[in-house]
């Protein structure tokens, strides 16, 4: 199988100091496991020759208090591979789960240093890292970092938090193998696994790996694993690495049958690096069952894997790499660029190996720089809207191509009414009729299958249906997305609300901003009778502030998916109303975040709250006044 270059490993491969006492015999490829309830076992080097620390090397075990690192039982387990010439995975620098909870009280920016301080500690301790999972479980409906718009959140690419959490790691461990790894990878969410993946390579994270996790395998027979691990491999160009393998099966036999059908496939792929084991002791795993030593007696799946592990096919099986030390990347500060405004192109080449002499940098086949250095920053300003490639050629001495890296970036124009001039309120907010514009700047819609196909199917993958006489509805809604919708009001003034919804489930919410400030509340949407999604009722309320007079965007967001909006009709109140119910935001506030968590103690000069959005995380924060007046305001910042 046809690796690219920069990932092999020239097969004098570290694999070489291995220890032959463990299970394998291979000198390519390796076969770990974890530690059990924070240690070693003293039988870990019967079986297993790598080593991943179950919990250990998490940012929350780490530095549960802020600036405070217990580094203690890392060191012990680091200290153990280097002993026993084992490879040592860091797991894992960047996860939505297992993080310190002081972060969630910090602002952006605080965040962004905090981040910044943990890798440079972890370098500083262990410069080299054999492998890195660099992010962990980002996929949507995983496990993504709660603090992602710290590291730029998910731009043009959807990813580029995690494009920049790659570069961050590439910079302080140049050898280290740098994994992006995810659950669910082969049973369920294999296609938005290879996306992910494509979409952060095409920006350019220097990824190495794509590291699998295998807890979804007990019911799955090994010509339909084959068949998902070859996709993923073939689809992504990456090699792969089964970091978290478990078959949590009561039954021995049905755990053998599992592990004599799927350990072959994936140990004999030549591009599968390693096979990582999550646990072997029984009653002492992440998930029951899954154990390979009960009482002390090897189970039949373990005693089939001692005698695989001594056969021709699993000595000989093939690995694409066990070390990095060369590597080269390209990416730009921001994946979406407004156009006529300037943004930084970064490019930087590393090799223990050979000289780097000159840089080549173009953009759409363009030359836009030729260096002899190895490390650029590059100022860049389109002018034109459109996709831009960015194109890295590395030379050495003798004039010979060394790498060829590209990211990509996307100009944009600002977003415009629909249908030229703004919808005037009073008046229908028809859903579908939200601005004209690109994803991530008119919209934001979370998948690429543009369901219904109904009203506008070019350039948009917003999902738009139909029922009745040629009525359109927004629908197939995720929790996330959002529309902007241009208005013009003619004279300030507080408004009615009707909006024409249904669902066929229960729980679906959304709501109206005015920039920051929620101007609906949350609108439930009740199921329809009989879980009918063409059963259509009304819901209706009052908005929560007068909407000044003047042209503005309202953005319309999708807060628990799984609802259809047919449209959102706003009517005037009477003056003599809008005297009575005049909203203001001044004084001084207690700030919360929506978990409840007090941020601090706010004051407020005529709703000016702009020094807030560089202090505080995007996102949904509650005022309440510090003498308990007035209602609480839900305020979104952004």
């Amino acid at each position: 199988m046809k690796i690219k270059a920069t990932l092999l490993l020239t097969l004098l491969s570290m694999g070489s100091t291995f220890s032959y006492a463990q299970l394998s015999q291979n000198p390519n490829k390796f076969l770990g496991n974890i530690t059990t309830a924070y240690s070693i076992r003293s039988d870990f080097s019967t079986y297993w020759n790598q080593l991943t620390p179950e919990n250990e090397t998490k940012w929350a075990s780490v530095e549960g208090t802020r600036d405070v690192f217990n580094w203690g039982t890392v060191d012990k387990e680091y200290k153990y591979c280097k002993d026993h010439n084992i490879p040592f995975k860091f797991h894992t620098l960047i996860w939505g789960g297992q993080y310190p909870s002081w972060m969630d009280k910090l602002s952006q920016k605080e965040q962004l240093d905090e981040i910044t301080e943990w890798f440079d500690a972890a370098a500083a301790r262990y410069p080299d890292l054999d492998y890195i999972d660099v992010v962990n479980e980002a996929l949507p409906g995983h496990n993504p970092a709660p603090y992602k718009n710290a590291l730029g959140g998910d731009g043009a690419s959807g990813y580029d938090w995690i494009v920049k959490a790659f570069i961050m790691a590439r910079e302080r461990w140049p050898k280290a193998v740098l994994i992006y790894n995810d659950f669910n990878t082969f049973m369920w969410n294999t296609d938005a696994y290879i996306d992910l993946l494509k979409k952060i390579k095409a920006a350019g994270a220097p990824v190495d790996v794509a590291g699998c996790q295998a807890h979804d395998l007990g019911d799955m027979s090994g010509a339909d694993f084959k068949t998902v691990l070859y996709k993923i491999h073939n689809q992504t160009g990456l090699p792969i690495l089964i970091s978290e393998y478990d078959i949590s099966k009561q039954s021995d036999q049905e755990q053998l049958k599992r592990y004599s059908e799927q350990i072959p496939v994936m140990w004999e792929a030549d591009f599968v690096a390693g096979v990582t084991l999550w646990g072997y002791i029984y009653g002492s795993t992440w998930v029951d069952y899954s154990g390979l030593i009960k009482d002390g007696v090897e189970r039949p799946a373990m005693k089939w894997l001692r005698e695989y592990m001594l056969t021709d096919a699993a000595i000989n099986a093939k690995s694409p790499l066990m070390n990095v030390g060369t590597y080269a990347y390209i990416t730009a500060s921001e994946s979406l660029v407004l156009i006529n405004t300037e943004t930084t192109i970064k490019a930087k080449a590393y090799s223990d190996k050979d000289s780097i002499a000159k840089m080549l940098v173009y953009v759409n086949n363009v030359l836009l720089c030729d260096t002899t250095e190895s490390s650029i920053e590059l100022k860049w300003t389109p002018t034109v809207a459109g996709n831009y490639t960015f194109k890295l050629k590395v030379f050495n001495k003798a004039d010979s191509l060394l790498f060829e890296k590209t990211c990509t970036a996307k100009a944009y124009v600002p977003s415009t009414p629909y249908k030229t001039e703004p919808l005037a309120l009073p008046g229908i907010l028809e859903a579908e009729n939200f601005d004209n514009g690109i994803n991530q700047v008119a919209y934001n819609d979370k998948d690429n299958v543009n369901e219904g196909g109904k009203y506008r199917t070019t350039n948009c993958g917003v999902d738009i249906g139909s029922y009745g006489n040629n009525n359109y509805f927004v629908g197939w809604t995720s929790a996330g997305e959002w529309l902007d919708y241009t208005v013009t009001v003619n004279q300030k003034q507080r408004m009615n609300w009707t909006a024409k919804v249904s669902s066929g489930t229960t729980g679906a919410t959304f709501r109206i901003y005015k920039g920051i400030s929620d101007i609906t509340g949350e609108i439930s949407v009740p199921q329809s009778p009989g879980g009918n999604w063409s059963s259509y009722t009304e819901v209706t309320g009052r908005t929560r502030i007068s909407l000044p007079a003047g042209t503005y965007k309202l953005r319309l967001v999708i807060e628990n998916s799984s609802c259809n909006i047919d449209k959102v009709t706003f009517s005037g109140i009477t003056t003599e109303v809008e005297d009575n119910q005049v909203d203001t935001f001044d004084g001084v506030y207690e700030m919360y975040s929506i978990m409840g968590i007090k941020m601090g103690v706010i004051e407020i000069s005529n709703g000016d709250i702009s020094s807030l959005k560089n202090k505080y995380p995007n996102g949904v924060y509650i005022f309440r006044k510090q003498d308990g007046s007035g209602e609480p305001k839900r305020i979104l910042l952004n």
